[in-house]
C-alpha cells in the first residue's frame, strides 16, 4: 500500500479532531465572549473599586478597612489571573489540534507529491523503453 494511503486513516482521525475543536471552538465562542467581557468587567470593578477606596482614604480609614479592601483587591486580581488563563488555555489546545492536523496534511502531501513523481519516473521510463523497442524493430 502506498505510503499517502496508510496516512489518510491517521489524517482523517486528526481533521475530525481538528474539526471537533473547531466545532467546539465556535460553539464556545459565546462563552469566550462572556468570559472575556467578564474579564473586562473584573478589571474595570477592580479600578473603580481602587477609586473609590484611595477617595475614601483620604479621610482616613481604619486598619481594619485597609486590611478588608487589600483582601479584596487580592481577591479580584486572583480572578483576573484565572479568568486570563482559562482563555488562553482554551485558545492554546485549539490551536495546537489545528497545527497537528496542518502537519499531517502537509505530510500526506509531500507521499502523494513523491508518488506522483515516481509514477511519472516509471511512466517516461516505460516510454523510452517502448521507444527504444519501436527503434530497434525500425532497424531489423
Amino acid at each position: 500500500m502506498i505510503r499517502s494511503r496508510r496516512m489518510e486513516p491517521v489524517v482523517r482521525v486528526a481533521a475530525h479532531r481538528e474539526q471537533d475543536a473547531a466545532k467546539s471552538f465556535a460553539q464556545q465562542q459565546e462563552v469566550l465572549t462572556k468570559q472575556v467581557a467578564q474579564l473586562e468587567e473584573l478589571k474595570s470593578y477592580r479600578v473603580e473599586y481602587s477609586v473609590q477606596f484611595q477617595n475614601r482614604a483620604g479621610d482616613g480609614v481604619s486598619a481594619t478597612a485597609l486590611q478588608d479592601y487589600r483582601q479584596f483587591i487580592d481577591k479580584l486580581d486572583l480572578a483576573i489571573q484565572q479568568q486570563e488563563l482559562e482563555v488562553e488555555q482554551f485558545r492554546r489546545r485549539w490551536l495546537e489540534l489545528k497545527t497537528r492536523c496542518n502537519a499531517m496534511d502537509k505530510v500526506v502531501e509531500r507521499f502523494r507529491t513523491e508518488e506522483r513523481r515516481e509514477a511519472d519516473r516509471r511512466e517516461q521510463s516505460e516510454m523510452d523503453e517502448r521507444s527504444s523497442l519501436n527503434e530497434v524493430r525500425r532497424k531489423e
